[in-house]
């Protein structure tokens, strides 16, 4: 599970990055803030850094498992909002009703007792606690409806994206409900054998949705706004910038270039006037490159290309 997670939080973390303008935009704000919360999500179950390490930043007494549901029933939140705008489908209501769910968990959490030191099976450790089993019911309660509102949203698919949206979405409570069953029959009846039969199916069913839907998510992205394009044109750019100017500032302002095609069309010009007027041809890995660009400008329109370098 820690290898998926730690690629999740790679593809996470680069729509992050390559998207920040989408903050000034309110449309494509709930999907940036998605991805943000998801990337702290992961942070938060020690998949990036140490969990100890983690939890030492918040006082080592497990409060880093209160973060974690609070950053996953946020992001779902925020993704919920994401797809309704994508697809122009109704919103969710008041975001007061957000922090009522995080006040719903942090009461009980807040009155579980001896809950350091940090933990990866905090929620198993302190299952005898009705306050741990409340706490761990909200959160998984708060998730499931999330997720179920959203099954509601797109239960009549338009495309094969939404369909598959579908599929990655109804294991996900399902294994709430399987987790919700763990922590009520553990605490009920804590000597019998099947309440770790689920336990052990809450992740496959969580996880092997959730992978679902990011796949998904991140096609309906790349489709629809070529994130994975302009990802490549930013790398593009920074290359032939740090070609001309031999400095890396040049080449990281290149990246965070608006218009990197158009960049990278106007510094290849430069590039070969240069060249052309030194009279010293390019190396042959500068040569490589630079061709190895320039051929990909036969997918932008002439008017594209020439607006670059007005």
């Amino acid at each position: 599970m820690k290898q998926f997670a730690v690629i999740a939080f790679a593809i996470l973390l680069v729509l992050l990055l390559t998207r920040l303008s989408s903050l000034k935009r309110p449309s494509a704000r709930p999907a940036w803030l998605a991805t943000f919360f998801g990337c702290l999500a992961i942070i938060s179950i020690g998949a990036v850094f140490p969990l100890p390490l983690v939890d030492e930043v918040l006082g080592g007494t497990n409060l880093i498992n209160l973060a974690q549901s609070f950053l996953t029933v946020t992001a779902f939140w925020f993704f919920r909002d994401a797809v309704s705008t994508f697809y122009q489908k109704p919103k969710l209501r008041s975001r007061w009703t957000l922090l009522f769910i995080v006040i719903a968990m942090a009461v009980p959490f807040l009155f579980i007792h001896d809950r350091g030191p940090t933990s990866n099976t905090f929620m198993a450790d302190h299952v005898d606690q009705l306050g741990n089993v409340l706490y761990n019911t909200v959160y998984m309660l708060a998730v499931a409806v999330i997720v179920l509102d959203l099954i509601h949203l797109l239960r009549r698919p338009a495309d094969k994206i939404q369909t598959v949206f579908l599929i990655g979405l109804i294991p996900i409570p399902a294994a709430c409900a399987v987790e919700i069953a763990y922590v009520v029959t553990a605490h009920l009846s804590p000597y019998w054998g099947g309440a770790q039969l689920l336990a052990d199916a809450f992740y496959p069913l969580f996880y092997v949705g959730v992978s679902i839907v990011a796949i998904a998510w991140t096609t309906a992205m790349v489709r629809e706004r070529a994130v994975l394009d302009r990802i490549l044109w930013k790398i593009r750019s920074a290359q032939v910038a740090f070609l001309l100017k031999r400095s890396i500032p040049s080449a990281l302002r290149a990246f965070r270039s608006k218009k990197p095609d158009e960049l990278a069309y106007a510094l290849s010009i430069q590039i070969r006037n240069h060249e052309i007027h030194t009279q010293i041809p390019l190396n042959y890995r500068q040569e490589r490159a630079v061709a190895r660009l320039e051929s990909r400008f036969q997918d932008l329109s002439a008017a594209d290309l020439t607006a670059g370098v007005r």
